[in-house]
């Protein structure tokens, strides 16, 4: 019972596999109307989120940009440098 049903769902996704294939195939001017409401609808919805993903990232980089404290990321940056070359130098000596 259990091996019908997966066969009969399989056989469900390959048949509606090859029905989207075979819809995505027909010229424009063949689809239905709500298939072609459907494509721009789609190509709406992924301009909108395209557009949202650039906000959200210049947001980001402003946000880094103007908050960050480079002065301070400069000095810890440098005294970690030196502190590893001391290290070395003392390693050297050793």
């Amino acid at each position: 019972m259990e091996a019908q049903q997966l066969n009969s769902e399989e056989e469900a996704l390959l048949h509606f596999g090859r029905y989207a294939e075979a819809r995505a195939a027909l010229p424009w001017e063949q689809r239905t109307f709500k298939e072609k409401v459907m494509h721009h609808l789609d190509r709406m919805f992924l301009v909108f989120l395209a557009i949202f993903i650039v906000i959200v990232l210049s947001e980001a980089a402003y946000k880094f940009w103007y908050i960050m404290s480079w002065r301070k990321i400069l000095q810890f940056l440098l005294d970690s440098m030196s502190y590893l070359l001391m290290e070395e130098n003392k390693e050297e000596l050793l």
